[in-house]
């Protein structure tokens, strides 16, 4: 077998090899979050996901963050068993803009390498003026008995998509109700 040493080549395979070196090192904890629209104005819900892709220690602590000016109300709707979530909503705090939380503790099973957590859900009232998916929100996870910062990051924004009839569905249904009034009319002659 010959093998193609190429400038390309050898360029793709640096790449190749750097990546995975450098993925090897990496804290790998995927964050997740879903957006619902409520039936309220400017009100949405985060179903959130946190997957422990190692290689860290269990999670059993975790906070999010929301900015001042572009949060309120933020209310817990759905805490997974087994932990115990909180949120306070941004203050100004002696004319210090401070952030919102929510926050939270594994109570005796943290998160280990591997599982998933994904019944976290919390509502608020968005005050942005931008799209809510362009909002990049930061976390941190922290060791729950040192509170000793463990990894921080941001929070993959997504918008909950709602099915949409196909085109030919749209196209029979037409169809169909034309047929139909057609038919209507002819036997009403």
């Amino acid at each position: 077998m010959k093998l193609n040493l190429t400038c390309k080549n050898i360029i793709k395979l640096t790449c190749l090899m750097v990546g995975l070196i450098s993925s090897s090192f990496t804290n790998a904890t995927l964050i997740t979050a879903e957006i619902t629209n409520s039936t309220l104005p400017n009100y949405y819900e985060l179903q959130y996901s946190i997957v422990n892709d190692g290689p860290t220690e269990p999670i059993d602590g975790i906070t999010f963050y929301f900015d001042y000016g572009l949060f309120q109300n933020i209310s817990l709707v759905n805490s997974p068993l087994n932990w115990d979530f909180f949120s306070a909503d941004p203050e100004l705090i002696f004319g210090v803009a401070e952030s919102g939380i929510l926050d939270g503790l594994a109570l005796y099973d943290p998160l280990t390498i591997g599982q998933e957590l994904n019944s976290l859900i919390i509502s608020f009232e968005w005050l942005g003026s931008n799209d809510l998916l362009s909002y990049v929100q930061l976390f941190e996870i922290y060791n729950a008995d040192t509170f000793d910062l463990i990894s921080d990051g941001t929070v993959a924004l997504s918008a909950k998509q709602v099915p949409e009839p196909s085109t030919l569905v749209i196209f029979v249904l037409a169809l169909m109700l034309l047929m139909s009034s057609a038919l209507t009319r002819r036997q009403g002659e």
